[in-house]
């Protein structure tokens, strides 16, 4: 009887261990797609980023002493900023695909890149400010506030307050492009208005498809997430590591930044939309 009692204690530990193995090789899995559905994020929100400076357009002021040459030349730093930028989150991703994260030497190039763009979009809104362009400024230089906070989420491993922080920023961006589309009614020349519409309405009808996409792919991990933590993973094999997942369990540490992350997602939807508004309304 004694050697029954102690071949099932036995048996329950080996139970156990092997469930807290396939629970630690699930979360690992979980935490890599996590990671993978932030680094989407950042690329659409990069995205949503350069439409919003491409609303940007020169005023229609004959009078007006603007160097155009100094404009156009600022203007193309930042893009070429940008395509540096999203080149090193496209090798994020992949690196995410591999190895469920990214690599310090991508983590500091994509920083870095940030930061150039950052610096470029503060140039180009300094010289928009000196010549009178308020409101435009506003947008260039959100936008570069925008893309450190983007890069701050995208290479770094998911985090809640990160998050946040670049859904933050996205709000003030938001304000910013609609205060700008606002003056643009009158200080953009319609040739310029009917541009905006003809390029970005297409572009941003594709972006909320992209991002409807993204929506349900987080939902879907948040509830394997949900049900991994709940249900004690891998299939329950022992009923004492239900009770250790609901408390214990590694992957209740994705459940806030998973949560976060689809706040941000349908945040940005709502943005497109208010944007596609906006640049109807001109």
């Amino acid at each position: 009887m004694l050697a029954k009692l102690k071949s099932r204690k036995y048996l329950l530990w080996a139970l156990a261990l092997l469930t807290a193995c396939g629970i630690a090789i699930a979360v690992s899995d979980l935490s890599g797609q996590a990671n993978k559905s932030c680094a989407d994020a950042g690329l659409s929100g990069a995205d949503m980023e350069m439409a919003t400076l491409d609303t940007i357009k020169k005023p229609a002021k004959p009078e007006s002493n603007i160097n155009w040459s100094k404009w156009n030349s600022l203007e193309k730093k930042v893009k070429a900023a940008d395509a540096k930028y999203t080149k090193v989150v496209a090798q994020a991703q992949s690196e995410i695909t591999a190895n469920g994260k990214v690599s310090d030497a991508t983590k500091n190039a994509g920083f870095a890149a940030a930061k150039k763009f950052q610096n470029a979009s503060e140039d180009f809104a300094k010289f928009l400010t000196a010549n009178d362009c308020i409101t435009r400024a506003k947008v260039v230089r959100e936008t570069g506030n925008a893309r450190i906070k983007n890069a701050d989420m995208t290479f770094n491993e998911i985090d809640s307050d990160k998050i946040s922080a670049y859904n933050d920023q996205m709000d003030v961006l938001a304000e910013a492009r609609k205060a700008y589309l606002e003056e643009a009614k009158t200080d953009v020349s319609a040739e310029d208005r009917a541009s905006i519409k003809d390029t970005l309405m297409p572009r941003l009808q594709n972006m909320s498809s992209q991002v409807s996409t993204l929506m349900s792919n987080i939902s879907s991990l948040l509830s394997q997430v949900k049900d991994q933590v709940l249900g004690g993973g891998v299939g329950g094999l022992v009923s004492c590591s239900r009770d250790v997942a609901a408390s214990d369990n590694p992957a209740a540490k994705l459940l806030s930044p998973l949560t976060s992350l689809l706040d941000l997602i349908k945040s940005l939807g709502s943005n497109i939309s208010g944007m596609m508004d906006d640049i109807s309304s001109l």
